[in-house]
């Protein structure tokens, strides 16, 4: 039996109780704690803790009671506790400082193991519990007094973790672990099945340090030793023609990017947090985190967020520590590197680099080497593959040059278990909407210093509604270089050994080959491209994107309040279908399990008879309403011939920002808006092919890649079967096997002319600038990218004016390029000599009906 000064350890609780109350406990992996307990019904635990603390099993029984389990009173032995008992790994002494000693764990385990009846019938489950009284990081320089008197995770003495307690106003996390079902081991291997157990917990005990605190943090001139050490370095400095120039250059650049991680300015940071986010944001929602403390034990963690805000690396951060997991080290710009905010954000583990690397050798060198120092000593990082916040909502191209220097990190380790965890944020409202509109009119992107940090405080005080923070799946850098290849291979069908061009497992690729290889660059643009299919398959398709979205495909029109609710429920509707039928995590801000039947009676009839909607349903369309007016995003007039009826058109005003927040979910709507698009124009009597469709839809998702980023793991097929579910569910078509027939009459039909308006504007945008190419092309046989983009902005002034297309020639000059870009990756337009290009006659066919080329022809004549 555990004893303390010759007590069992359940004697000293008496005088200890008294603290119980001042104990705030946080159980981590709180969304997954209820299914580990979940998993293993009628079972009896063996909670095992690291060490043998009194403090400790105080915490431990106070978790269990809030998770409603049985609480610990004895030691485990052989058929001697009944519900729930206790095994340690190490016990200690009672002293000033802590004094570990091997306690016979392995020994107890044996017995437990070879003479408990409950082990024959598997009831017995070993659930280890650590115990966190802090959650600073070992720090490398860290004398022995110090050490002694603020220990790194409070596992010291009784007296340390009552300080430890005190600092963290009674604040203490607990780590519940996967449980491990006892074996009866082999009669002649008993005591080396109780040897396994303790190392697998043991590991299990670590990795659990491991993803709530990071590794070993080091001083800024041990850093600088590493980097100036390593082979390149050494390299670059003796090949230099002033070797202690370039030294000194490397000294410079790593003081100007190099974080300063201080987890004193991480508590305070959640602390401020806490108060901020309730100011600011209505609710911070976390969506799909479920499994994501089981990548942060098992390897190397990257993370990639969508970049929306200034408010994100900040969310995300927030939302890690609040989960239990380490704070990231972060890429940030150099801009935000002024005074204070700039050590503040180093502080909080922050890392700056430039815009560009253009000219400078060394420090793109230095940088490169800093990033391997982070993430060969496991520290987690977090950049935005999109360099910059995006200022048309869509997810922007990713930017390679950090993503390659990860890779190439990864590859010189043979880190296969390195996971890239993408992250999507769905604001209803960012506070830098009208900058991003200022910007796309032309206006110069201001400067970050103090002056506008201060003023843009008074923006904290206003509400900006709920955030999303939702997390996609995983990308193991294993798993994805053999996707990669398996790629290669089926690109490559006449090629006997496509390993010579790119080795099937990482371990086969030769560490020489440096990032100049281009089997690398192929392999960075794969996964970046891969990175943003994943960020978007995690897409939160706000309030606010909704309701932009519905208002924008009205264009000029005004419309009543009674055909807005039932277009922004039928599109939340579609939003949440969508994620479950491609098996994304696509969704809305709200859950609406009861609308599809009151949607349905709702397009049945006439769009002026008023939907019947149960309170939590109606609550949801108030939502639409109250958020749209509140921001000015529409305005209301109201009609007082016959029945009064209110009515709302898009503000002007605010137009840019309203196609921003429609930008954000785009590509949730997108599909369903080409198939209204192919089942409007169809006959009635004639049935579709299902598999024509899904051609169709291959061909339109090769055009927008970039537009929607669809996970390639998801065959067409299953987009467009599953979009057509949703439409048979709704009562827009009928399947039939292979054969789709068109159901949809009266108001129905007008539905499916508004989602076809909801992807009118990338078709305008996509048809004038290939019908600017094919008038060009057949008057001069060739044409330049300048020429097409200058022509474009014409041809869609003349298209706005005539009410043809519905954006102005602005948007073809803000998204010219992004569309030109399109059609040359796609081999629409094609590259020949002086950069004059040319059409591909067999692609241009495949799009003149869908972008309706022959439409816009007309405009050439001015």
């Amino acid at each position: 039996m555990y004893k303390f000064l010759g007590l069992r350890f359940y004697r000293w609780a008496w005088l200890l109780s008294p603290l119980s109350f001042l104990f705030r406990i946080r159980i981590y992996p709180e969304v997954n704690v209820e299914q580990y307990f979940q998993n293993y019904p009628d079972k009896t635990f063996i909670y095992v803790l690291p060490r043998m603390s009194i403090l400790d099993i105080m915490v431990m029984n106070k978790a269990l009671k809030k998770l409603k389990k049985t609480p610990v009173k004895e030691k485990a032995t052989p058929n001697g506790f009944l519900r729930s008992a206790l095994l340690v790994l190490k016990g200690s002494r009672f002293s000033l400082f802590s004094q570990e000693k091997n306690t016979d764990f392995e020994f107890d385990l044996n017995g437990i193991c070879t003479q408990d009846k409950r082990v024959k019938s598997h009831k017995l489950v070993l659930m280890p519990i650590s115990i966190f009284w802090s959650r600073a990081a070992e720090r490398d320089e860290q004398g022995f007094l110090f050490r002694s008197l603020f220990p790194d995770d409070g596992t010291g003495n009784g007296l340390q973790k009552l300080w430890m307690l005190f600092l963290h106003r009674g604040e203490v996390n607990v780590c519940v672990s996967k449980g491990l079902v006892l074996e009866p081991p082999a009669l002649d291997n008993c005591h080396d099945y109780a040897l396994r157990i303790k190392r697998l917990i043991s590991i299990e005990f670590a990795k659990e340090r491991t993803a709530a605190f990071g590794p070993t943090l080091y001083e800024k001139e041990k850093i600088t030793q590493w980097i100036l050490s390593t082979e390149a370095s050494k390299n670059l400095i003796k090949n230099s023609d002033n070797p202690l120039k370039i030294k000194k250059q490397i000294v410079s650049y790593i003081n100007e990017m190099s974080a300063n991680y201080n987890y004193l300015t991480v508590r305070a940071g959640e602390k401020l947090l806490d108060l901020l986010w309730n100011k600011v944001f209505s609710g911070v929602r976390i969506r799909n985190f479920e499994n994501i403390e089981r990548y942060a034990k098992d390897g190397q963690i990257i993370w990639m967020p969508s970049h929306r805000s200034y408010f994100d690396f900040l969310l995300l951060s927030y939302v890690l520590f609040r989960k239990g997991l380490v704070t990231p080290h972060v890429a940030a710009g150099i801009n935000l590197n002024f005074w204070p905010i700039g050590s503040i954000l180093r502080q909080g583990g922050a890392f700056f680099l430039r815009r560009s690397f253009s000219g400078n050798r060394v420090y793109a060198h230095t940088f490169a080497e800093y990033v391997n120092f982070l993430l060969q000593n496991s520290f987690p990082i977090e950049f935005f593959p999109e360099g910059g916040r995006s200022r048309i909502g869509k997810l922007l191209p990713p930017k390679l040059g950090m993503l390659s220097i990860c890779t190439q990190s990864i590859i010189s380790r043979k880190a296969e278990n390195t996971y890239f965890i993408p992250v999507y944020f769905g604001y209803d409202k960012v506070m830098e909407d009208e900058s991003y509109a200022r910007e796309l009119k032309g206006r110069k992107k201001q400067t970050e210093n103090a002056w506008q940090f201060l003023n843009g405080i008074r923006k904290v005080f206003n509400n900006y509604g709920s955030v999303d923070v939702s997390f996609g799946e995983p990308l193991r850098f294993g798993d994805i270089w053999f996707d990669y290849f398996q790629k290669l291979k089926r690109e490559n069908p006449g090629v006997e050994h496509v390993e010579n061009l790119f080795p099937a497992l990482l371990k086969d690729f030769k560490t020489s080959d440096d990032g100049r290889d281009p089997r690398v660059n192929g392999f960075v643009k794969y996964l970046g491209q891969r990175i943003n299919q994943r960020i978007n398959g995690a897409a939160t398709a706000s309030t606010t994107a909704i309701l932009c979205t519905s208002l924008l495909a009205h264009f000029q029109e005004p419309i009543s309040s009674l055909e807005l609710k039932k277009q922004c429920l039928l599109l939340h509707y579609l939003a949440n279908e969508f994620g479950l039928a491609v098996n994304w995590h696509v969704s809305t801000n709200y859950e609406a399990l009861e609308l599809k039947d009151h949607l349905i009676t709702g397009l049945d009839e006439e769009p002026t008879k008023e939907m019947i909607l149960p309170e939590t349903l109606e609550s949801i369309a108030e939502q639409y309403f109250r958020m749209g007016e509140k921001w000015n995003f529409m305005s209301r007039t109201t009609s007082t011939t016959g029945i009064s009826q209110v009515s709302y058109s898009k503000s002007v005003q605010n137009e840019f920002s309203l196609w921003w927040y429609r930008g954000t979910s785009f590509h949730i709507f997108a599909a369903f808006g080409f198939l209204a698009f192919l089942l409007r124009k169809a006959d009635f009597s004639v049935p579709l092919s299902m598999s024509a469709i899904t051609s169709q839809m291959v061909l339109l998702r090769q055009l927008w890649r970039e537009e929607l980023f669809w996970d390639s793991n998801t065959p067409s097929a299953v987009i467009v079967s599953g979009c057509l579910k949703i439409f048979s569910s709704l009562g827009f078509v009928r399947i039939d096997g292979d054969s789709v027939y068109v159901i949809a009459k009266g108001y129905k039909h007008d539905v499916l002319s508004f989602l076809v308006r909801v992807v009118s504007p990338e078709r305008d945008m996509y048809g004038i600038q290939l019908a600017v190419a094919m008038d060009l092309w057949q008057k001069k046989g060739w044409f330049s990218k300048d020429e097409i983009l200058a022509q474009s902005v014409q041809w869609q002034g003349r298209a706005y004016s005539r009410k043809i297309a519905k954006q102005s020639a602005f948007f073809a000059k803000v998204f010219g390029a992004r569309v030109f870009d399109a059609f040359y990756r796609h081999k629409v337009f094609v590259l020949g000599e002086n950069y004059r290009f040319t059409l591909d006659t067999t692609q241009v066919n495949s799009f003149l009906d869908f972008l309706k080329v022959s439409e816009f022809a007309a405009l050439s004549e001015g």
